[in-house]
């Protein structure tokens, strides 16, 4: 297997967490919100001005990394996704069952209503045409 189709198969196996991987990012600014909140709002706040701000400023640092790094996993999972569409509905669906939801092959096969042989010569032009699409 040549270097271009790995990275594709490596780019649609991230595919497939990327989107749990934003419902954490989302939590995890959530909570920072949260304790933002709660900071500003308390009465332990106005006695302890320093230690707050440092907090505040500290909270402030983390959420803006982790809204950088959301921005980026939006942009990888755009990326997949647009081409990902240039394949017809088939090849998308193929390919998505085996690297993204990683269904079994007996599954896709079940699915698909193709052989063993079929699915794995339908994935191999799949990728290849993928492969030479950019990700």
């Amino acid at each position: 297997m040549d270097n271009r189709k790995k990275y594709v198969i490596n780019k649609l196996r991230e595919y497939g967490i990327i989107d749990r991987e934003i419902a954490g990012i989302k939590f995890k600014i959530s909570i920072i919100n949260d304790r933002m909140t709660k900071i500003r709002t308390s009465k332990f706040g106005e006695s302890t001005g320093n230690n707050c701000e440092y907090m505040l400023e500290k909270l402030m640092d983390d959420k803006v990394k982790l809204e950088t790094n959301l921005q980026y996993k939006y942009l990888q999972r755009d990326n997949i996704h647009e081409a990902l569409k240039l394949l017809n509905r088939e090849e998308e669906e193929l390919l998505k069952g085996i690297y993204c939801s990683r269904k079994s092959m007996t599954e896709i096969c079940n699915r698909l209503q193709y052989s063993r042989s079929q699915i794995h010569r339908k994935r191999e032009k799949a990728l290849e045409k993928l492969s030479k699409l950019v990700i």
